[in-house]
């Protein structure tokens, strides 16, 4: 018996990219990383941020999932049922999808390209459990806060005075953030300690 796994969506676009030559922790920070502007290293690596636009892979893929053309399920494998146009991007309640499905929308929409889904990216739930909501908060008004809240609480266990000092949590929570590469709107740059506030409005930390 075959045991399907599912991916969330942006996995797709993002194994693409890297075996497109994007390097995991992006293109943008090799190229902030070169000195010498007028360098043959910089324009290498410029060259491979602009193919990996141009293709508009993931913003072609959100369309069709936001349009109701391509359908996606939790990453437990439900359906995921309700207005598409309020899914959210990330967690395990956005869309998924499984490697065959994928590689049939590649198909359909003519893409050269096949997705073979890395080794880092895990099928199983526990492996990401800062995905996973507190059925005892409010909703979540960007799909960052979940994720935000839940390493605030891990902090808190591990730092108690915390409970009181909310900025440098927050502060602390951004560099959690980025270590599983959760950022800011763009996708490159971390989640600032003002914004990341906004997340533990009407929450119980701890």
């Amino acid at each position: 018996m075959k045991i399907e796994k599912f991916y969330l969506w942006s996995d797709l676009p993002a194994d693409i990219a890297v075996a497109q030559g994007m390097k995991p922790d992006s293109v943008f920070n090799d190229l902030d990383a070169i000195e010498d502007k007028d360098s043959d290293e910089w324009w290498l690596e410029s060259q491979k941020l602009e193919s990996i636009a141009k293709t508009k892979l993931a913003e072609k893929l959100w369309l069709d999932i936001y349009n109701g053309e391509l359908p996606v399920r939790k990453a437990n494998g439900d359906p995921l049922g309700g207005d598409s146009k309020k899914f959210h991007v990330m967690g395990l309640d956005a869309p998924h999808l499984t490697r065959d499905e994928g590689n049939t929308w590649l198909k359909v929409n003519r893409y050269q390209q096949t997705w073979n889904p890395t080794k880092q990216h895990s099928a199983s739930v526990a492996a990401k459990p800062w995905l996973v909501s507190d059925p005892k908060d409010p909703n979540p008004k960007q799909p960052w806060y979940t994720p935000a809240r839940y390493f605030a609480r891990q902090l808190i266990k591990d730092d108690p005075t915390l409970r009181q000092k909310s900025l440098k949590l927050a502060d602390k929570v951004s560099k959690s953030l980025d270590n599983v590469a959760i950022y800011k709107r763009g996708g490159v740059k971390p989640l600032a300690a003002d914004t990341i506030l906004k997340a533990f409005a009407n929450v119980k930390l701890g």
